[in-house]
């Protein structure tokens, strides 16, 4: 079973008896974060989050990624992942 989403029009898409596809399968378990998130220090890659009111870096590890968010492993539910010195991302 499959599922297609067009989100443009495709003209005469209804008249054609082929039409090429690209299928893309895979699944990728782990938190999805922007890809500006992510910090290299001397620790390793990984995240600061805010606990008790403090900045912490919290190593993660890369499952996969794209140009704008990565699927990382190593956080847990609760945790606040600081974007910026103004946002941040709060899993719950």
């Amino acid at each position: 079973m499959g599922v297609f989403l067009i989100n443009r029009d495709l003209e005469g898409f209804l008249d054609s008896r082929k039409i090429r596809v690209e299928v893309v399968t895979g699944t990728y378990t782990g938190y999805k974060i922007p890809a500006t998130a992510l910090v290299l220090n001397e620790e390793g890659e990984g995240v600061y989050i805010i606990e008790r009111g403090k900045r912490l870096f919290k190593p993660v590890e890369i499952v996969t990624q794209n140009e704008n968010d990565i699927i990382v492993t190593g956080l847990k539910l609760g945790d606040k992942i600081l974007l910026n010195k103004r946002r941040s991302i709060w899993f719950d």
